[in-house]
């Protein structure tokens, strides 16, 4: 995921507000002591050995860009004792302005960012004289242009799919109210989207339905 940010403060204090990798080295460098001794490790880790103020530098450039979202570096001065936290966020995608609700240019923005690279993203309709989100441009039918056959356009829909439902309520926080995508579907609710259940409409087998939340249109996603 290229759209990380970083988070950085004392361990047990709040954490600045999210900063580019950049950002991050130069807080460090006014941080970190050269005449000053410190260990690193991953959180849940072991300790690593003693370093002076510009050995732990040089070893933090080296190992924060490998993170994974969701990972927390600790550094610790070992005279005091204080502990140093990075932790590795998603930096929010910018919603793009379309022909729908804000819901909808919230997930637009976020599926451009994720994917349009990789699979070259196209907008197959969000506003549409017919029942449903659509009818009120808060719904989003997401193709792909780069796919050359049905079944890696099959493996593109559901990874987009997949990408929607997992960063609902988690990681992009997206407001998606509901998903199908060739013949399964879920929704935000007591069902929450947890898993995908059988859709026993017209299979999606060309795009991902999304519809923005809140939902304007009782009894359709």
């Amino acid at each position: 995921m290229s759209n990380l940010e970083y988070m950085i403060g004392e361990r047990g204090e709040d954490l600045s507000g999210p900063m580019e990798l950049k950002q991050v080295f130069e807080k460090l460098d006014n941080r970190l002591a050269p005449d000053r001794h410190y260990r690193i490790k991953r959180k849940g880790g072991d300790w690593s050995f003693v370093r002076d103020g510009r050995e732990t530098y040089s070893r933090v450039k080296e190992v924060l860009p490998k993170y994974p979202l969701g990972e927390t570096l600790l550094i610790e001065n070992v005279r005091s004792g204080k502990v140093l936290a990075i932790r590795v966020v998603v930096a929010a995608s910018p919603a793009m302005p379309t022909t729908g609700t804000p819901a909808i240019d919230k997930i637009y923005g976020a599926v451009m960012s994720e994917f349009d690279d990789e699979l070259g993203i196209i907008n197959m309709g969000i506003c549409a004289d017919k029942p449903g989100e659509h009818h009120e441009c808060n719904a989003w039918d997401i193709g792909v242009r780069k796919p050359n056959s049905s079944d890696d356009i099959h493996r593109g829909i559901l990874k987009i799919a997949n990408w929607l439902r997992d960063n609902t309520f988690s990681g992009e926080e997206l407001p998606n109210e509901g998903i199908i995508v060739m013949s399964q579907w879920c929704e935000r609710g007591s069902r929450s989207m947890s898993s995908w259940m059988t859709y026993h409409g017209t299979p999606h087998v060309s795009h991902v339905h999304v519809s923005g939340h809140p939902g304007r249109v009782s009894g359709w996603i």
